[in-house]
């Protein structure tokens, strides 16, 4: 139980600016309730699988009272770093709705809302990749999604078919910091800021994480992909995904 609401609160940031007086019990409820809601209220199947952060009191709350509901402007945030301003709500019987946010609400019967309007279509495109490549049609020895991402801070996921050995892994790394120093030696003007060593995420999936830097494109990632699968067996990777 106290992982599950560790996971819960840790998904929402709260900013001193305007949601300092928040209690902890509050904090603790909203987040927990939010998450497990988000699927049904927002139409976001599989809510809790992705990675979204809520932003709270880094703005004005524009805090409302509205039919028994006190309702708040807050930032949801997508998984490339897309902010939209949503209305979030609560509810409970006989008390101040008003000053509620900072009173103990351990035992009070608090119930939190997504506040209605949520900008489903606007996130969902998010959410999915927006180009496939098939390796039959590339010649590369993968495939690749692209999602769209707050480049040119970039992640590359890598589903390997089995887990990987560790000579396999030790070679990639080679290559990412090869590929780097490489890059940045011809293109002085244009230099790949950071580019880790993989992280393993899964049993089969590892990930790279990059800021490829503001003086790049999209152009530069394609040609690490195709180097890249230059310098692994043709069956050791089923896909990367560009996020």
């Amino acid at each position: 139980m106290e992982t599950k609401q560790d996971w819960s609160i840790e998904w929402v940031t709260f900013f001193d600016e305007y949601s300092g007086d928040f209690h902890p019990s509050f904090k603790l409820k909203l987040a927990k309730q939010l998450s497990e809601k988000g699927s049904k209220e927002t139409g976001i199947k599989g809510f809790d699988k992705y990675d979204f952060q809520l932003l709270i009191g880094q703005e004005d709350l524009k805090l409302q009272e509205v039919q028994g509901y006190m309702f708040a402007l807050v930032d949801f945030i997508t998984p490339p770093a897309y902010s939209q301003p949503v209305w979030i709500c609560w509810k409970a019987e006989g008390v101040d709705l008003r000053q509620l946010h900072s009173k103990d609400v351990s035992n009070i019967d608090i119930h939190f809302h997504w506040g209605g309007n949520f900008p489903k279509e606007e996130t969902l495109p998010y959410l999915k990749p927006y180009k496939k490549e098939k390796k039959a049609k590339t010649g590369l020895h993968f495939d690749i999604e692209y999602y769209y991402n707050a480049f040119p801070d970039i992640s590359f996921e890598i589903n390997f078919t089995k887990p990987p050995l560790k000579g396999q892994v030790s070679n990639i790394n080679n290559f990412v910091a090869e590929f780097a120093e490489s890059w940045n030696r011809k293109n002085p003007d244009n230099a790949i800021n950071q580019i880790s060593p993989l992280t393993k995420k899964d049993k089969n999936v590892f990930e790279i994480v990059a800021d490829i830097g503001t003086g790049n494109s999209m152009k530069t990632v394609g040609l690490f992909l195709k180097e890249l699968s230059g310098k692994i067996q043709s069956d050791s990777i089923g896909k990367i995904v560009v996020k």
